[in-house]
């Protein structure tokens, strides 16, 4: 305690160091939750020649302490939907815990439910249509515990339709 007090003090901003492994294809790093949905957005802004509609990308904060970076976006914003990028958990691992049919490999998820929200069925179908026209293996998702940024923008300006695609991880 006494040597903690030597180094940081409170408010200090400190993470853990640990180390960055690979194993069957996988990069194992703490933190990589949101480091790997930023490179998606960043990957999708990149590859994206022209679109129909006016496209928002938002990398917010603060999503495991209130939601409050998607809420103030969504809010300045107002968008006709609003589609969420995370991560999920997967079933396929050893764990006393795994309830979920999610499994790593076999493409991203579209979420059905959480506990921030139920998905807007529109939005559930707009996305299974727009990966099965590009080819892309999806995977349902409904977990019964966590939020996503989804759940925010949904309770924004009376209802936003909103959704997420997850990221197995």
């Amino acid at each position: 305690y006494e040597k903690a007090k030597e180094l940081v003090q409170i408010g200090d901003v400190a993470v853990f160091d640990s180390g960055t492994y690979s194993q069957n294809g996988c990069v194992i790093t703490n933190y990589a939750d949101d480091l790997v949905a930023c490179i998606v957005l960043l990957k999708t802004m990149e590859s994206l020649k022209e679109s129909p509609y006016d496209l928002y990308f938002v990398f917010t904060v603060q999503e495991e302490r209130g939601l409050y970076g998607a809420m103030t976006s969504a809010y300045t914003i107002h968008p006709d939907m609003g589609i969420a990028l995370d991560v999920c958990g997967t079933g396929d691992t050893p764990s006393e815990t795994a309830y979920c049919d999610v499994k790593l490999g076999m493409g991203p998820t579209v979420k059905v439910r959480d506990a921030s929200l139920i998905c807007n069925p529109q939005v559930v179908e707009f996305l299974r249509k727009g990966a099965e026209k590009a080819g892309v293996p999806y995977q349902n998702e409904i977990i019964l515990s966590g939020g996503t940024d989804a759940g925010a923008i949904q309770r924004t300006h009376g209802g936003i339709l909103s959704g997420v695609v997850s990221i197995p991880t």
